[in-house]
């Protein structure tokens, strides 16, 4: 991306035009010497005007064809020019195009942070974005499979989708690897800190009185508990995915600032998965705010029942990944605790491989980011939830 500038203190108006032969761009850009506020008034001194040469698309021929840039002047002028790299519109650009990559490189990072910390459950999410020796290995690793999956199968829709804008380049997943461990890394401290240490103790008094007051009442207490462990699912069924994603979230929040967590041990595991689910929050906001305009047309009719909810497969995934916590509590099956020994011994294996898979799978895909979700939940709940692992 270049930005160029001309000036002159000619009447005349000079004329840049910039060509590209493949796409058959043209541009076309004049140096006024008027005030658009006062287009019949002259200018004291030149009027500095800026045009940017950008590429829309790359070449995909190569007859040695270049672009242009032509500039109709008179002669008995003088002008001018000077064409500078503008670093911020690649910058903005790049976060135009390629900003739907975000959300998988936040699930990657995610990923590898649970997987460090299921061998060393102490270490805080925050922590675990400063693991450079595991987190640069795998991103240089993303990299150089990008390039493999670039130049083997370069009519995939992965690849043209990447390369459709004509802004991509070599180093572009090692940048919004390091976008996404720098933004998790913030969100992961402030929750660390913030929530837990400060709001909880400030909250946690309520939140035992309020407990206590339950405790009193037997009949009404097991009520209450069955009520909000069937909220999410309700939420669900009867408004739309999103409102489950939400209350969901909502309640694993609330139950964390109360405890601590819903396993003092695993703390900050579950914090991790907490964020996990946030991201799952974050991408269902649109789904939300589609369900908040249809009642107004349909009035509270489900989601699902007046138009698609992309929401409600992604909502039931998660909310079943949570109520496995309890069914995993009290199973005995030899079965689940074979599972839980794999899941253990090849945890970093299997973690890892869901990272970079998704990186192809479900970057145009995120129904399959949300089942990569649910499968991660899967992953704690077999490891942590089984009975020899009780507190």
């Amino acid at each position: 991306m270049y930005n160029i500038y001309l000036s002159s203190n000619n009447p005349k108006l000079p004329l840049i035009h910039f060509h590209v032969p493949w796409s058959n761009e043209d541009l076309y850009n004049l140096i006024s010497l008027r005030n658009p506020s006062s287009p019949s008034s002259n200018l004291p001194q030149s009027l500095h005007r800026q045009m940017r040469l950008k590429l829309h698309r790359l070449s995909l021929n190569s007859n040695n064809e270049y672009p242009s840039l032509e500039l109709f002047l008179d002669p008995n002028s003088s002008y001018n020019l000077s064409i500078n790299f503008s670093f911020l519109d690649i910058l903005s650009q790049l976060i135009r195009y390629y900003i739907f990559l975000l959300p998988t490189f936040l699930f990657t990072v995610l990923c590898i942070s649970y997987s460090i910390q299921v061998n060393y459950p102490i270490l805080r999410t925050y922590q675990t974005m400063l693991a450079w020796q595991v987190h640069i290995p795998i991103a240089i690793l993303i990299t150089i499979l990008y390039k493999i999956i670039i130049f083997l199968f370069p009519l995939s829709n992965f690849v043209v989708h990447i390369h459709s804008n004509g802004y991509y380049f070599l180093f572009l997943p090692l940048i919004i690897y390091f976008l996404g461990l720098s933004f998790w890394a913030m969100i992961s401290f402030i929750i660390d800190y913030i929530i837990l240490d400060y709001i909880r103790p400030i909250l946690y008094p309520l939140f035992n009185y309020l407990n206590n007051e339950l405790n009193h009442e037997v009949k009404y207490s097991r009520l209450f508990q069955l009520i909000l462990l069937l909220l999410p699912l309700l939420s669900t069924l009867l408004f739309s995915g999103s409102n489950g994603h939400m209350a969901l979230f909502v309640f694993a929040l609330l139950h964390i600032i109360w405890r601590g967590t819903i396993n003092r041990r695993l703390r900050e595991i579950l914090t991790t998965l907490l964020l996990f689910h946030g991201l799952l929050v974050l991408l269902n906001l649109t789904g939300f705010i589609v369900h908040i305009k249809s009642i107004f047309v349909h009035n509270l009719l489900p989601l699902y029942i007046v138009m698609s909810d992309p929401s409600l497969i992604s909502a039931l995934f998660c909310i079943s990944a949570f109520y496995t916590r309890f069914i995993f509590n009290k199973l005995q099956l030899k079965l689940i605790q074979k599972i839980k020994l794999i899941f253990y011994k090849y945890n970093r294996i299997i973690l890892i491989l869901l990272a970079i898979s998704s990186q192809f799978l479900c970057s145009y895909s995120m129904y399959y980011l949300w089942i990569y979700i649910f499968l991660v939940f899967i992953h704690a709940a077999v490891i942590f939830f089984i009975p020899i692992h009780q507190e």
